[in-house]
């Protein structure tokens, strides 16, 4: 579990640190206003890119106790429903977003008639890598199944290479929102073509056949929608924002509050990301006949130390450094405000990511209604706090509305009963950490550094 975390991890950090280095540059090469817009083309995209309805997880999980219990069938139907259902899923989303991308942009009144127009041309370009990033996603959650994350690591590694370097050429070469988003349905094309040719190596193809089985179809479709609802309401606090921002308060802020997040982000990412693996881990384990409790609970309080550690440190780098960061890489926004914007954002997304081990547990034991009902409830009062401060307090208060997502901090104590594991250990293994973390960011906040 742990090296494939590291193998997770690695990918993640090549993609934060082009962020970090391609957001200046495309700011300054595109001008904040046109970055804005692409922020919101980005938002867009990735929020509906939900309509993977929970298949590629219901791939990982249903792959790896297929694996466990050797079942060829068993295997090839898991297949037919999710690859199936996703080629399904992945073309009407795309056609939905090609057709209504006009109709789409209208929620957005700040924008001007020029922007509007890039906005829907760029949408429909969009479309294409909606369909292939859905599809892969399934091929992704295949892959980890069969616990090759080094290869899935590397493909990704590489599209997102591919994928910012052609983004910052073509700004550089006086190109914009539309152009961006033409290069990324080619190289989203493109790593779809690579996760294709990897998972037809793993599955054998002479030996996995498409087969259909009713019940487990009906069995896969319940789980997915159970853990779609749970990645909608992650899907609403991560990228919903984003879009009530850029109605509300228009290009220009969207790109300052879409920065902030972006960076602070990463705190997420990279503790969600190093503990992935617990997926498969868990499934494999919960299947296993006499699984010795005691193994269960040692991985799980390395995935809970791992994700905390983590954060923690992630969190308090970014509280240190955050004037220096937004003076780097927005300088028009360089201000005091901004600065305790950014803390806020840091903040709140450290205090988040301490969720991610509760969040991937409940998914490898397939126990996610609790887990999707708290997800979606308070992913939809965040929305409500940011629309409400971002209308009355202006970048501020939409900062602050991301506050209501701390609530799935519930997360973990459900899974650890779940797992018969006692819930008040959890103080015990992460109490030092957190208790460092709040004393540095009382300090950051009362202290201008």
């Amino acid at each position: 579990m742990l090296k494939n975390g590291f193998y997770n991890v690695i990918a993640g950090l090549f993609r934060a640190g082009l962020s970090f280095v391609s957001i200046p540059i495309l700011i300054h090469l595109m001008g904040v206003e046109e970055y804005g817009v692409w922020a919101l083309v980005s938002s867009v995209l990735g929020f509906v890119t939900v309509a993977e309805v929970g298949l590629p997880v219901s791939a990982t999980v249903f792959v790896s106790q297929d694996l466990a219990r050797k079942d060829k069938k068993g295997l090839s139907e898991t297949l037919t429903v999710t690859v199936g259902g996703i080629l399904l899923l992945a073309t009407t989303g795309a056609l939905l977003l090609f057709i209504g991308s006009g109709i789409l942009v209208q929620w957005f009144p700040k924008l001007e008639t020029l922007q509007q127009q890039t906005v829907t041309q760029s949408l429909k370009i969009g479309s294409i890598a909606l369909w292939a990033q859905l599809v892969q996603q399934v091929f992704i959650g295949v892959e980890q199944a069969y616990q090759q994350y080094k290869l899935m690591s590397v493909l990704n590694t590489l599209q997102w290479v591919i994928c910012i370097l052609g983004w910052m050429i073509l700004a550089w070469s006086g190109g914009k929102t539309l152009a961006l988003a033409q290069w990324q349905a080619v190289t989203s094309v493109g790593s779809l073509l690579g996760h294709f040719t990897i998972v037809g190596y793993l599955i054998n193809p002479q030996t996995i056949k498409p087969m259909w089985n009713t019940n487990r179809g009906i069995e896969i479709a319940r789980y997915s929608f159970v853990s779609w609802v749970t990645t909608l309401g992650r899907a609403i606090f991560m990228k919903g924002d984003r879009l009530i921002v850029g109605s509300i308060l228009g290009a220009n802020k969207l790109a300052i509050y879409a920065t902030f997040f972006e960076i602070s982000g990463a705190i997420n990412l990279f503790s969600a990301l190093i503990i992935q693996p617990l997926i498969p881990t868990i499934s494999y384990l919960i299947n296993e006949p006499n699984v010795d409790q005691s193994i269960l609970k040692n991985q799980v309080k390395k995935a809970f130390n791992i994700n905390c550690i983590v954060s923690i440190f992630l969190g308090i780098l970014l509280l240190l450094f955050a004037p220096t960061i937004v003076k780097s890489i927005i300088p028009a926004a360089f201000s005091k405000a901004n600065i305790y914007n950014f803390r806020t954002a840091i903040f709140i997304n450290t205090l988040v990511s301490l969720n991610a081990t509760g969040y991937w547990i409940l998914f490898g034991i397939k126990a996610v209604n609790q887990s999707a009902l708290i997800q979606i409830s308070f992913g939809i009062l965040t929305l409500i706090l940011i629309n409400i401060g971002a209308t009355h307090l202006g970048l501020w208060g939409a900062t602050i509305g991301n506050f209501g997502y701390i609530g799935t901090l519930i997360l973990p104590i459900i899974a650890l009963k779940k797992i018969n594991i006692s819930a008040s250990l959890l103080l015990s293994w992460l109490k030092l950490p957190i208790l460092l973390f709040l004393v540095i960011s009382l300090l950051s906040i009362t202290i201008f550094i």
